[in-house]
Formats: C-alpha cells, structure tokens, sequence
C-alpha cells in the first residue's frame, strides 16, 4: 500500500470470493465511511481507492465481501492508516 495524499494504492489477492467481488473502504477516525471503492478482481490485483478528510487523523482501509447468499461477512481485511486532508 501506498498513499499520495488523497488515495490509497493498494494490492493485494483474492481467493475464491463468489463472483470476485468486494469492496475497499476507507474509514476515518470516528468509523465513518470517507472512501470507497467497488472492486471484481481475480487472483492479484491494484487498485486506487480516494479519499476526502478535512483534518490529519488515523483511518482504517478495508477489504470487504458480503455473502451474496445472506449478506453476512465473508471476508474482511483492515489495516491502519494515516490519512491527511
């Protein structure tokens, strides 16, 4: 992972999540949602997700996948982060 201000590039590798999708999400300080990004990828991957912030605070960037069966959590990745305005 790498930031540049306003985003986030990430890689990272998916296994066998149905139809490949999830979703990366940037959370601020508070949880609340600030980024978003619909993901479909297969094996490794990189993507770019953005971000808006109006003070420098530490966040949380997850991957997520829901059960397209029931809507319970399958998947879920997170890591801290910094994120600045």
């Amino acid at each position: 992972m790498s930031a540049d201000g306003r985003g986030f590039r990430v890689r990272g590798g998916e296994r066998d999540l149905f139809e490949a999708n999830f979703i990366l999400r940037v959370r601020d300080a508070s949880g609340r949602a600030v980024g978003r990004r619909v993901m479909t990828a297969r094996g490794a991957w990189s993507a770019r997700v953005a971000y808006r912030v109006s003070t420098a605070q530490t966040g949380t960037l997850e991957a997520v996948a829901d059960s397209a069966k029931d809507g319970s959590l399958v998947c879920l990745v997170q890591v801290r982060v910094g994120l600045n305005p």
